[in-house]
């Protein structure tokens, strides 16, 4: 089985998972925790600091303006559904997502999950995981 295969089955899998605790008990991931989930998702998901905590960061390239403004409307969509909300960046031919949980200052499980989501809605969108 190839990587990318391998990465497509784990996506898909962790976009199974739960955005917000059904406990409502959020627990922050340690450094070390949020690189083994970060290997979950496509190489080109990467974690900044964002001075008040790490987020989830992603740059979508797009092949036009409105296709980046109807994928925004997207996770816009998603984000309402399960009640996380990422920040959404749109730009010409592209969108910035940026995932965290404001209430632990940083990365949760539930940011990977909304990641993996986000990848499922861009691969129906025919957006590539090459980096832009």
């Amino acid at each position: 089985m190839n990587d990318l295969k391998r990465s497509g089955e784990a996506i898909r899998l962790l976009a199974g998972g739960d955005c917000v605790p059904r406990d409502g008990n959020y627990r922050l991931l340690s450094p070390v925790e949020g690189k083994a989930m970060l290997q979950h998702l496509p190489a080109v998901w990467r974690i900044e600091d964002q001075g008040t905590g790490k987020c989830l960061q992603r740059v979508y390239s797009c092949s036009e303006y409105t296709q980046a403004a109807a994928f925004t409307q997207q996770v816009a969509t998603l984000a309402e559904q399960v009640n996380h909300h990422p920040r959404l960046v749109l730009e010409w031919r592209q969108l910035t997502v940026e995932i965290n949980t404001h209430a632990v200052g940083g990365l949760a499980i539930g940011d990977f999950v909304f990641a993996a989501r986000t990848e499922l809605l861009g691969e129906q969108l025919g957006l590539t995981n090459e980096p832009g």
